[in-house]
């Protein structure tokens, strides 16, 4: 039964992230076609407009514009995709995150913990749980749960660092642009 239960807690997990993926995917897609779009329209205003300044003969600050340009819609997608997984983190149990799952380390530990789990059932249909033994096993199951708690608390770190970072970044870009 617990076993079951395990399997359909992993189940559930691997769908909602598989879901967040796709939103995301379907998120980054948009974004492309938006900066796509407002190119075209740029270009049509140029021909339109019949500016000199902006044809062929592209001078080295434009050059340099262009390329900021393309590294702020490219900054701007990753940190859409990490706030998108910051903001999972905050409303979302951080067991079904895409990190936690894939973690080879919290893998580790959920099985260490299933195993001791199974074994001190077993030896509660034979001792009381002041029993020498039960206790040992608990005292197992207590550090590493909390092992196990750090470092999902880890992984949710890291994820809130990657979009505060990928947050500074579009920041910089962006008065970079604007300058």
């Amino acid at each position: 039964m617990a076993a079951e239960f395990s399997d359909d807690g992993s189940r559930s997990r691997m769908q909602t992230a598989q879901r967040t993926s796709e939103w995301l995917a379907a998120q980054i897609e948009e974004t492309k076609s938006k900066v796509a779009e407002a190119e075209e329209h740029l270009r049509d205003f140029v021909q339109s407009s019949g500016n000199v300044f902006a044809g062929q003969d592209a001078t080295l600050e434009d050059t340099r514009l262009n390329q900021l340009k393309l590294d702020l819609a490219r900054i701007q997608g990753e940190r859409i995709a990490k706030q998108t997984r910051y903001e999972l983190t905050l409303h979302n149990p951080a067991e079904t995150l895409g990190e936690v799952l894939d973690d080879p380390t919290l893998k580790g530990y959920q099985a260490q913990l299933e195993g001791l789990r199974r074994d001190k059932a077993a030896l509660e249909t034979i001792y009381t749980p002041k029993h020498e033994k039960v206790q040992k096993i608990d005292a197992q199951i207590g550090s590493i749960q909390k092992a196990y708690d750090s470092e999902l608390t880890a992984v949710v770190h890291r994820v809130k660092n990657d979009f505060e970072a990928s947050q500074r970044q579009e920041k910089l870009l962006n008065s970079a642009y604007a300058g």
